[in-house]
């Protein structure tokens, strides 16, 4: 009772917070959610206090996902008490010093073309020995990691199968090789990697990267450093996440993208000389949202531009592109993501970034072939991208200056070659990151400054739009789950929701 009660408290709060909502969300996540979340923790306690780590780490493990898939608040202190709770089982400390000449990269990734994991690892295989950490599945997906790595740099692929056993294997790997630094990077319910780094004990010094610097994540006690890429990030996690200011540190991305890839050609009818084409990419969840805005800018931009052509690259539900397609059957098209990226962009009238959550790394791939990529602004998502932002003139509040502004791109081919330069310059280099890495690891030095004055947004809003029951269902029957019997309704029908979907996509 007195957790029901600090739960719909809490939500009360963060509601004031985001103003107003859509009502069908709104009703489900506080009828819902908030009293599924309350179950898992009491039965969380039950595992814990009878020593079931497994079946406590699945649970707070489907707690952090339903928390990041609806995304009402970014810290959850009794979720993050439970894996203090459940590390003190797995404690350990390295019986030697560290080992300076050594850096542990945890990848909970696996993946060789997003993420951050590539410009890391080039930088740290400069100087030290790199002990990479990644799961078993991921080895296959994962050949230019390994090429950055060589044969000097120790590689571990761990079995995932049991949550207690990747903990001690992890915990044996930091035992046996004993680093300086650790750099943790993984998912946002990855409990069992966080369980490990939280058991952690030593002299070494634990950095969390902070990729999903806009949701929910677990791991508030598993670092000593905290790695943004953005003053917004940074500003969230002093405000919500309650991170020291002292822990924060900000070490801007750049974008790792293959110039040298040649294009692989259209994978549909384009004709250069009499079309011209703009872009758009990443996770389809980030277009969802808004009454559906960005396909309502997508139609006026068709409509108004007669002689461009729409292409995404991406991976997700594609309902509103089909839709789109329906009404302009030779000028919209859908595929999955390309290794040629920048040969892509580098062919676009310009970029389109998606709305309402806007991709961070995309805007930097467009900026970095110089093309101009046309935002339309949600707050501040999006914010801390590239170089002078504010001055760049290519984020807009009103869908009407977006246009007139895509429209000069499409038309005034003086004007297009005008932005090259300017957006390309925009880019943060190489250079920036890795003195500021090193400066970090080996001088304890903030490169950067940080600023955390921002206004609070509604951003969260946008989530709520998206809360239903196949959400979370979806959430509870991902692979390797042990939830059948704990939360049978929401995992059975998020094997449903998912079989149909199988089926329709081979249709």
């Amino acid at each position: 009772l007195h957790l029901k009660r600090r739960h719909a408290d809490n939500f009360k709060r963060q509601r004031s917070k985001v103003g107003k909502i859509v009502k069908s969300g709104d009703r489900y996540y506080s009828e819902k959610v908030i009293p599924f979340i309350n179950k898992i923790k009491v039965k969380t306690d039950k595992y814990i206090e009878r020593g079931k780590y497994d079946k406590a780490m699945d649970g707070v493990s489907v707690a952090a996902d339903v928390l990041y898939e609806t995304n009402q608040y970014l810290l959850d202190p009794a979720l993050e008490k439970q894996i203090v709770k459940i590390a003190e089982h797995f404690a350990f400390s390295p019986e030697t010093k560290p080992d300076r000449k050594k850096i542990l990269f945890y990848d909970g990734f696996g993946l060789d073309n997003r993420g951050l994991a590539k410009i890391y690892l080039k930088c740290l295989v400069k100087r030290y020995e790199v002990v990479y950490c990644t799961l078993k599945r991921y080895k296959e997906n994962i050949p230019e990691i390994l090429s950055i790595l060589g044969e000097k740099s120790k590689k571990y692929f761990i079995d995932e199968k049991e949550y207690g056993r990747k903990v001690k294997t992890v915990s044996e790997i930091i035992n046996k090789e004993n680093p300086s630094d650790m750099f943790i990077y993984v998912f946002p319910s990855d409990v069992a990697a966080i369980t490990a780094f939280t058991a952690y004990k030593g002299a070494g010094k634990r950095y969390l990267i902070n990729l999903t610097d806009h949701a929910f994540w677990l791991g508030n006690n598993s670092f000593d450093t905290l790695i943004e890429f953005r003053d917004y990030g940074g500003y969230l996690s002093f405000s919500d996440r309650k991170v020291d200011k002292d822990k924060i540190v900000k070490i801007p991305m750049y974008p790792e993208i293959n110039m040298n890839n040649e294009f692989a050609g259209f994978p549909f009818p384009f004709d250069e000389k009499k079309q011209k084409l703009f872009f758009s990419g990443g996770a389809l969840y980030k277009t969802e949202g808004k009454n559906g805005e960005y396909y309502k800018l997508l139609d006026r931009l068709l409509d108004k531009l007669p002689s461009t052509v729409f292409w995404y690259a991406g991976t997700g539900d594609d309902a509103g592109l089909k839709t789109l397609k329906a009404k302009f059957p030779d000028r919209v098209y859908h595929t999955a993501e390309r290794k040629d990226l920048y040969a892509i962009l580098s062919k676009c009238a310009f970029y389109l970034s998606t709305y309402p959550i806007c991709g961070n790394l995309m805007t930097q791939y467009a900026a970095a072939a110089g093309v101009v990529p046309l935002t339309l602004k949600n707050g501040n998502d999006g914010s801390g991208s590239l170089k002078n932002q504010d001055k760049l003139g290519f984020e807009f509040e009103d869908e009407d200056a977006l246009i007139f502004e895509a429209e000069k791109l499409v038309t005034d081919d003086v004007y297009l070659e005008s932005k090259k330069t300017e957006f390309i310059d925009s880019v943060f280099k190489k250079e920036d990151f890795e003195l500021a890495l090193f400066d970090l690891v080996e001088k304890n030095v903030k490169t950067f400054g940080i600023t955390t004055d921002f206004k609070k947004d509604d951003f969260n809003t946008v989530y709520l739009e998206r809360v239903k029951f196949g959400l979370i269902a979806c959430c509870v029957a991902k692979p390797r789950r042990k939830s059948v019997f704990d939360y049978p309704v929401y995992y059975f029908g998020g094997c449903m929701i998912k079989a149909f979907r199988k089926i329709c996509d081979k249709k």
